[in-house]
């Protein structure tokens, strides 16, 4: 059986008013003091004006501090004195507050401002302490409770690394207390952290704002630099990763000359193989000599072809409908290497008749044969037909049918085009390799044995 235990009810108020943390009595009338009235652990608070980030002409910022009346409350006003004082170890901010305030007739809380300029130098810790005067003629308030008479307050101007930076250097490149300054205006957001995790403003989509703002002060404010650029992000094995850089205004004929019409795709893959960002922009792409002309042009042809290529057999749904329009530059030595079509290779057999033997251009003699090919081709349709893509040389898809993989010819890479079908532009291709190859140095099957 319990034992039920009885504590009298004179010995259990004992216990309790013995307890550390007793709240005070508010109106108790043997009480007449007053107390900072702070949630706060340790009565201090934090003030960082890098939360005032978005505000660009911020010099000071306001803080509320709460008073509270321990005691009998009066039909009069009284006056209580507040006075400050350095903490040691830190510098001492500038700010104001009123030394003497007023609690009005039958209140027993206000709340009282600190204003706090913004500390000269950043990443340094200011501080200073508030304290309430009770000495008698200076104040009509006795003592209040132990350990809340005083408050302190820190005040920095400090910005941190987001956590998630080093996994978006591709879109924002180097972190700096500058770029992150900007970045949170141009997000509307004080808390980059948070800017990055939403939705509008993710690091794909902060990389296209950035790059608009910085484009439009360097245009309003010529002759100026900052301290800090961002690149321009390309992805080079996903054509679906496009980042959608707006066309430049300096984008003309010279520009085409050499890339083509512009293509934000196009555009981030030269800027990246070039270190072009949009602090030297302007500089390297207006007044391309021959040297930085092929340059950009090998780019740039590349990528496009790297592109025809992952799309020729992996996305049957396709034909390419985006015409690039990047000029084929002759003594341009442009590299194969994850550009070739692999429609080329798997539909060999299918190409043969028309092509001749399949010649891998990753090796010297395919390579000439790949380039004479794309070379002739680009002369032969650039001016007749300027939305023919050189993807359609090699119109092969891919068809699964009961597990078993097999190409075909595709008529609809075609649609919109001169030609009909494949065969009949396959036809025609040959017609146009054969008169080029005048001494039938790649074996280009006569036309009249293809059946």
């Amino acid at each position: 059986m319990k034992t039920k235990k009885y504590i009298p009810i004179l010995l259990l108020g004992t216990m309790l008013a013995s307890c550390e943390h007793q709240e005070p009595f508010l109106f108790d009338a043997q009480n007449n003091g007053i107390y900072f009235n702070e949630s706060s652990a340790g009565f201090q608070r934090s003030v960082n004006f890098a939360d005032q980030v978005l505000n660009e002409n911020c010099t000071d910022t306001t803080i509320t501090v709460s008073i509270r009346v321990l005691g009998h409350l009066t039909e009069t006003d009284r006056i209580f004195t507040i006075q400050s004082d350095t903490l040691e170890g830190t510098g001492m901010p500038q700010f104001t507050f009123p030394e003497k305030t007023i609690i009005p007739a039958g209140a027993h809380e206000i709340n009282f401002p600190v204003t706090i300029k913004r500390p000269a130098v950043m990443d340094s810790t200011f501080a200073f302490r508030l304290f309430l005067n009770q000495i008698e003629g200076e104040s009509d308030f006795g003592s209040g409770i132990t350990g809340q008479n005083e408050f302190r307050i820190f005040v920095t101007e400090s910005y941190q690394k987001p956590s998630t930076w080093q996994y978006n250097t591709k879109f924002l490149g180097d972190w700096s207390v500058e770029k992150q300054i900007f970045l949170c205006r141009v997000a509307g957001n004080a808390n980059l952290e948070s800017a990055l995790n939403a939705q509008a403003t993710t690091p794909k989509n902060l990389s296209v704002m950035a790059v608009d703002s910085l484009r439009n002060f360097y245009a309003t404010h010529p002759g100026q630099t900052l301290s800090f650029n961002m690149p321009f992000y390309y992805k080079a094995s996903a054509y679906d990763d496009l980042v959608p850089y707006a066309m430049p205004s300096y984008w003309g004929e010279e520009q085409k000359k050499w890339v083509g019409p512009y293509n934000a795709y196009i555009f981030a893959a030269v800027s990246d193989e070039a270190q072009i960002n949009t602090a030297n922009e302007y500089e390297l792409w207006n007044n391309i000599d021959q040297t930085r002309g092929n340059s950009y042009n090998k780019r740039a042809v590349e990528t496009m072809l790297s592109i025809y290529s992952v799309a020729s057999v992996n996305k049957p749904e396709l034909p390419v409908t985006e015409e690039f329009g990047i000029p084929i530059i002759e003594g341009v030595n442009y590299s194969y290497q994850n550009c070739i079509p692999s429609s080329w290779n798997k539909g060999k057999d299918l190409l043969a008749p028309y092509y001749g033997s399949y010649q891998n251009p990753m090796l010297p003699k395919g390579k000439k044969k790949y380039t004479f090919m794309l070379n002739t081709l680009y002369k032969a349709k650039k001016n007749s037909n300027p939305n023919f893509c050189l993807y359609l040389m090699f119109p092969i898809i891919q068809k699964t049918q009961n597990g078993e993989i097999t190409y075909v010819l595709s008529d609809e890479a075609f649609k919109g085009t001169e030609y009909a079908t494949a065969k009949e532009a396959l036809t025609d291709f040959n017609r146009i390799f054969r008169a080029a190859d005048v001494n039938n140095e790649y074996g280009f099957p006569a036309i009249e044995e293809i059946q």
